[in-house]
């Protein structure tokens, strides 16, 4: 069994979230949002288009950046307070063939690689994404090269999806 000691400090948690935020939202989704946005605006305005598919073209678009931004400040907000119940301690990180185990002043968690989806690799953090819709951040200063090979060893030994 590794074992590693991970530092989480507002910005890694910030950085880390943005991160995965991005990769899961991308480019496309936010320039169609604007674009069909900016269009009911000019129908709207410039046309003076009052029909249901000026209606609907702009609320799909209002809902839209709200998804988005929930989709951040939700995981964000929750990570946070997660770091607060931490108290500033760094939480061990333990891994096997079998599990990985997480535990810190915030709670304990011993996590099945079956219930692992996938892991990003981000630059400045890696995400466990879980099938349930949750995630873990593993800040990259403190995952030494070695670990981070045999983390992704056993990740993929165990058909975790490894992005």
């Amino acid at each position: 069994m590794s074992t590693t000691e991970l530092h989480y400090t507002a910005d890694v948690v910030r950085r880390g979230t943005r991160e995965f935020w991005w990769r899961q939202v991308g480019v496309v989704w936010p320039v169609v949002t604007i674009a069909v946005g900016a269009a009911a605006a000019s129908l709207a305005w410039q046309h003076g288009r009052t029909d249901w598919l000026v209606g609907v073209m702009g609320s799909a678009s209002l809902i839209s950046l709200l998804v988005m931004a929930a989709s951040y400040w939700v995981p964000l907000r929750r990570s946070l307070r997660v770091l607060g119940a931490m108290s500033g301690s760094p939480a061990q990180m333990a891994f096997t063939a079998e599990h990985l185990s997480i535990s810190s002043p915030a709670g304990d968690a011993l996590v099945p690689w079956t219930r692992v989806q996938s892991v990003w690799r981000l630059r400045s953090v890696w995400v466990l994404a879980y099938r349930d819709g949750g995630h873990s951040l593993l800040p990259l200063t403190d995952l030494a090269s070695e670990t981070q090979e045999q983390l992704l060893n056993v990740c993929r030994d165990a058909g975790v999806s490894v992005h």
